[in-house]
Order: structure tokens, then sequence, then C-alpha cells
């Protein structure tokens, strides 16, 4: 639920600043106004974190929503900031232009206590508060029927979440992989970006790209009576993060001429939080494309009764 909350959030803040960027409110020669406003747009949307959060947490009907709620408004901002800072301490270090002034990282945990995290709570108690997810099967008779799970059918499970992640991964790469370089070359080689209505084009595509492939996925998984489809159908939506990833170490590689070992630890960290955002954006596109349509298959089909022994 966490994860869900946060990466709703995340696409929130992106869709709005691409919107606005493609728009041309921000300016691609000015990177701090588009970063600037990246990070305002992400602390407003806080509240929409705090209520998604809340919401799905209801669903398995958890007892700890304080450390939820916590966790929400703590947890990505802490990993982000304190992956910064380090990151921003090394480049100091070594006098790189990278490197931004502490009254920078000053601005940024006081909008992050002052704005994000109070949005979080308000939000969470708005979802707390609201009434709960109507499921067409009910839960406690579908708990009483004992299912044998037996080791192979746990390698299997484990097996088929490895396939698909990599099925729907390829598939997501597929879609962004050539945008990708353009930001890339945008963010480590000075180049100006300034094709937002191709990359908002394309980041509508891949929403629905990671919708139909965790679905797809999903019922796969529902066919072959593998109910664990929660965490699969999160990770299948966010597996194009992997890929993300492994392509920036190509990129590194053969486009960046880097003999710093600085340099190496700031490419490897920073892109390691970008495709942790990135992770959790589509993943929480999947859980809540494979939620939506679970509901409608399961509300459509007709009436039956079941006998437990």
């Amino acid at each position: 639920s966490v994860f869900t909350g946060v990466g709703v959030q995340l696409v929130c803040t992106a869709s709005i600043t691409i919107i606005l960027a493609a728009l041309g409110f921000t300016s691609p020669a000015q990177r701090g106004s588009l970063i600037m406003s990246l990070l305002i747009f992400y602390a407003l949307s806080g509240g929409i974190a705090g209520y998604v959060t809340a919401r799905m947490y209801k669903i398995f009907e958890g007892k700890n929503w304080q450390w939820t709620t916590l966790l929400t408004a703590l947890g990505f901002p802490s990993i982000a900031l304190g992956t910064f800072f380090l990151m921003n301490l090394l480049a100091m270090e070594k006098d790189s232009t990278l490197s931004v002034p502490l009254t920078v990282v000053i601005v940024l945990l006081l909008l992050w206590f002052g704005a994000s995290a109070p949005l979080v709570f308000q939000g969470a108690k708005v979802g707390f508060n609201a009434g709960e997810i109507d499921f067409p099967v009910d839960n406690d008779t579908c708990s009483n029927i004992q299912r044998e799970v037996t080791f192979g059918k746990w390698v299997s499970s484990v097996t088929s979440t490895i396939v698909t992640t990599l099925l729907s991964g390829i598939l997501q790469f597929g879609v962004y992989h050539i945008g990708l370089f353009f930001i890339l070359s945008s963010l480590w080689m000075g180049q100006y970006y300034n094709t937002f209505g191709y990359l908002f084009v394309i980041f509508i595509i891949l929403i629905v790209i990671v919708a139909e492939s965790a679905i797809l996925l999903n019922y796969v998984l529902l066919f072959s009576e593998d109910c664990c489809w929660w965490w699969c159908s999160f990770i299948n939506g966010g597996a194009g993060a992997f890929f993300a990833y492994g392509y920036s170490m190509h990129y590194f590689r053969h486009y960046l001429e880097v003999s710093s070992t600085a340099t190496c630890v700031l490419f490897a960290g920073y892109m390691a939080l970008i495709s942790l955002g990135l992770f959790l954006m589509f993943g929480s596109v999947g859980v809540l494309s494979c939620l939506y349509f679970n509901k409608k298959m399961f509300g459509s089909s007709k009436p039956f009764s079941l006998t437990v022994s």
C-alpha cells in the first residue's frame, strides 16, 4: 500500500510537470526551473499519496495505520534525500559542477516537512475515514477454502514471476528506449531536451502498455490458480525500471568518457534513484489496473455457491 501510494504521487508529479513543460511554462534551457517544478508538485501531491495508501491499506484490513502513513510520508523522501546528500558531498569534495550549496538542501527539508508530510497525513485521514472498497467475492468464504501449497507450486510461482517480469520489462523497454537515450544525453552530456510533447505521448503510451501487460499477465496467473497477484502485478508493472537502469549502465560505458571513480559513483547512485522512482510509478499503475480488472471480471461473473467440507 505504501509503494502504491508513493507511486501514484510520482505519476501525478511527472504528469503535471511534463504537461507544463510541453505547454512552455518551464524552459528546457533552465534546468533549475524544471527540477524545482518536480519538487513542488511532488510536495503538493502528498495528499494523493496518503489517500491512496489509506484506501489500499483498508483492503488488507491493516491495523497499524500510523506506521503506514509515516512510511508513506518519510520512506521514499528519506531515500531520495539521503542519496542526494551523499552524492552531493562526494561532488563537493571533487569540486564537481553537479554539487549544490547547503542552502538548497535546507530548502528541500523545509519543503518536505512543511508541505509534503502534512499533506500525506491529511490525505491518509480522508482515506481511512472513507468507506471500504466493496468486492464481488466474500473474502471470508474464500479464506475458508483449504488449498494445498507444495514446494513444487511455490517454485513454479517464483519461476512464473521471473518470466512475466522479463516479458513485461522487455515490452516496456521497447516503448521508451529511444526517448531514454535523449533524456540521458540531456542529463549527463549537457544537451537540451525540448521535445516534451513527444515525451508526453510516450508517457501516456507507456502507462497504457504497463496497464495492459499487467492485466494480461495477471489473468494468466489467475488462470493457473496462482492467487498471489498483488506483488506480481506490481513487479510486472515496474519491470521496465530494471531495464532502464541496465540501459543507463550501457550508456555510461559506451557514450560517456569517464575515468574518475567519483563520477562513476555519482552516475550509478543517481540512476539507481531514478530507476527506483520509475519502479514505484509504473508498479502502482500495474497493481491498480489489475485491481480494477479483477473487480470487473469477478463482478460480471454469475453467482455461484461454494461448499466447504
